[in-house]
């Protein structure tokens, strides 16, 4: 929030990157030296808890075989994210060609993939994509050139436009001044939950017919009974950790 916050000024609810809209001219030289300094101390402190964690016999005796979700089950239940990849499955939106998802494309980073799919594997397999995201950064910003004090990417181009540019045309969209073309639209982006999914209906009009919002959260809460079953009370802690749940989100 703190990185949000020196480049436009918001630190909570901040419009900083919209659809169309260049990054050219708010990154900084300090700006970067920032980021290094932010993803040294993430790494250190995402260490600290690893090493503390791993083999604490204490944490392994909570998390160790309970909430067990099989390949079969995270197939028909339509869970996504890191719960679905601690089952074995390899689903990330991020590396799908057909959704041309930024420049995630250009990029080289590693998926994860856990065995049992268990409470433990779920807390090992973001331990490993919290340090992989890491990476990712460095590996953006090694590809940042300087040109006349405006850093550019080198990367595939992804967003054109302004700025102001950008914030006209989403004003003008969200104020209802174009009418949609009758069709079905979906998009999806890979959240820190899972796949955050989007549906929208519309019929020719400045307003959707029909909008459905898929939470990763909400799809996550419908295995919780399952899991539960013939578990003790206090692992109903450790799910709703492991899973992720945010009741915020599934009462949207």
């Amino acid at each position: 929030m703190e990185l949000i916050e020196y480049v436009s000024g918001a630190r909570m609810h901040a419009c900083l990157y919209m659809p169309l809209q260049s990054m050219v001219g708010l990154i900084t030289t300090e700006f970067i030296n920032k980021v290094y300094l932010f993803i040294k101390n993430t790494n250190k402190t995402i260490s600290e808890i690893y090493i503390n964690l791993y083999n604490n016999r204490v944490w392994r005796l909570r998390l160790t075989g309970v909430g067990v979700i099989t390949a079969q089950l995270a197939s028909i239940s339509g869970i996504s994210g890191v719960i679905c990849r601690s089952c074995g499955i390899f689903y990330d939106i991020r590396c799908n060609n057909l959704y041309g998802y930024g420049i995630y494309n250009n990029l080289n980073f590693t998926t994860f993939l856990g065995i049992l799919g268990d409470s433990y594997d779920r807390f090992i397999q973001r331990i490993r994509e919290l340090f992989e995201s890491a990476r990712i950064i460095l590996i953006t910003l090694t590809n940042l050139q300087i040109n006349n004090g405006i850093y550019t990417t080198t990367l595939q181009k992804y967003n054109k436009g302004s700025k102001l540019e950008s914030i006209i045309l989403l004003f003008n969209r969200a104020s209802g001044m174009y009418n949609i073309n009758v069709g079905c639209f979906y998009g999806t982006v890979e959240s820190g939950k899972g796949a955050f999914q989007v549906t929208l209906i519309t019929n020719n009009t400045n307003k959707p017919y029909r909008i459905y919002i898929r939470s990763p959260a909400y799809m996550h809460l419908q295995l919780l009974p399952l899991l539960c079953s013939g578990l003790q009370l206090a692992d109903v802690s450790t799910l709703l950790g492991t899973l992720d749940i945010v009741f915020g989100e599934v009462d949207r």
